[in-house]
């Protein structure tokens, strides 16, 4: 007896003498221009960081 929702498909016919598909890696690959982005996002919250330091030990020391 077959249970509902589950179909046999029949198994594709293929030729060996075609090359396979290259299947994309899941692996996660940020693109160079967004890696910039990053790089100089966090070269300004560090930047940031250093100038609020440099003013808070300023002002009130």
């Amino acid at each position: 007896m077959r249970k509902k929702g589950i179909v046999i498909r029949p198994v594709k016919i293929t030729d060996s003498k075609k090359p396979r598909k290259k299947v994309k890696s899941t692996s996660y690959k940020p693109k160079p221009f967004l890696m910039v982005i990053y790089w100089i996002l966090a070269l300004l919250t560090l930047l940031m960081i250093y100038l609020k330091l440099k003013h808070f030990f300023t002002t009130h020391w």
